[in-house]
């Protein structure tokens, strides 16, 4: 009984320790952003054959510019392309100042 008590609070301590460091790579409410980086994205020229959908994970810096910092994403032509349009590029629209990093989902249309 000893046993299971000890591996239960193993257990908790392993997830409440988890939980907090993913609550801080979303955001409450991205729609200004998302808009946003929508615009960006506008109008590729990109030869693709299907949708292709690719997380990115940026941060924005103090001179309010995204900073694109990983593409989740098998093509490569897809990676350079959202990094061209995205990277460093200065947005209107500012960040709770909680968030370090942002995950936001991109999907480019064929």
């Amino acid at each position: 009984m000893k046993r299971i008590n000890v591996l239960m609070l193993m257990f908790m301590i392993c997830i409440g320790s988890v939980l907090p460091v993913n609550a801080k790579t979303t955001l409450e409410d991205p729609s200004h952003v998302k808009l946003e980086i929508e615009k960006l994205l506008k109008n590729h020229n990109l030869d693709l054959e299907e949708d292709i959908v690719a997380n990115v994970l940026f941060t924005i810096n103090d001179d309010k510019e995204l900073v694109v910092l990983i593409i989740d994403s098998e093509d490569e032509k897809v990676k350079d392309f959202i990094k061209h349009r995205l990277n460093y590029k200065k947005i209107k629209s500012s960040m709770n100042s909680d968030f370090d990093n942002v995950v936001m989902p991109v999907r480019i249309k064929a």
